[in-house]
């Protein structure tokens, strides 16, 4: 095996009553849509990005009286070659 490729992203997520739903973010219309199913995340690849996105999440929940605990996942991915073999 070699290795091919690492990737780090970043996603977040809020939490409210011990629900936590992760963020996917609509780009064409800036709008953040809200999912329990953690593949339906968007994966931010920059840092600051997503702490700002949680920025913005944080005034809008203070502004609608919401309180939801909000939080940013690292992901790390490596792609490795493989032969014929699985090796």
């Amino acid at each position: 095996m070699t290795l091919n490729a690492q990737k780090t992203t970043f996603i977040i997520s809020r939490i409210k009553n011990g629900v936590e739903e992760v963020a996917q973010y609509n780009d064409y219309n800036s709008t953040i849509y809200w999912y329990s199913n953690r593949d339906s995340a968007t994966e931010f690849e920059d840092l600051d990005l997503a702490k700002g996105m949680v920025q913005v999440q944080e005034m809008m929940a203070k502004l609608t009286k919401q309180t939801f605990d909000f939080k940013i996942y690292q992901l790390d991915a490596e792609t490795f070659e493989i032969n014929a073999d699985g090796e």
